[in-house]
């Protein structure tokens, strides 16, 4: 993963791997399915995690997955910002859900929850199991540091939260991602 920091404006392009897009790629997928979910969608993120995992892991991905944005969607008003499915242009909310899924695969507690705070959700136990269970089913594409790095993180991602407003006492269900 490349990055480059523009002195003008503290702003950082965040340049994925190859070998990361298929997980990020499934998120951005799932974004894509709006209300309605469309099964080559699903179809196409799974092939591509297939590849890669094999043919059962990529199912349990995909369903750890849903139930994972789900979670998110629950504690958030807004969508994340993502990038198109294929790019390796990222964002620094994909940088951060990379980045929860990876320290839920080591236990770095400070990490996860710096992550899920730039992510403005609550780290719940539902949602710390199934980063947990996504680094598990997705641990090939982690194979690099590069989302389990503490000082990368911060140096990417900053020191301040800029923070959205989150209601988790909003019940209502946003098919948002």
């Amino acid at each position: 993963m490349e990055t480059k920091a523009f002195e003008s404006d503290r702003s950082v392009l965040i340049l994925f791997s190859p070998k990361i897009l298929p997980a990020i790629d499934l998120f951005r997928g799932l974004a894509d399915l709006g209300e309605a979910y469309q099964s080559p969608i699903l179809e196409e993120r799974e092939a591509s995690l297939t590849n890669v995992v094999g043919a059962q892991q990529a199912r349990a991905a995909l369903s750890d997955a849903l139930l994972f944005s789900f979670a998110i969607r629950r504690q958030r008003s807004n969508s994340l910002t993502i990038n198109a499915i294929g790019s390796r242009r990222g964002t620094g909310e994909e940088f951060s859900l990379l980045t929860l899924i990876g320290a839920a695969g080591v236990d770095a507690q400070p990490l996860l929850r710096r992550a899920a705070s730039m992510l403005c959700v609550e780290l719940t136990e539902t949602l710390l199991q199934l980063s947990a269970d996504l680094a598990k089913d997705l641990k090939p594409f982690f194979v690099e540091d590069d989302f389990i790095d503490a000082d990368r993180f911060e140096a990417i991602i900053g020191n301040d939260c800029r923070a959205r407003s989150v209601d988790s006492h909003d019940s209502s269900m946003k098919f948002h991602f």
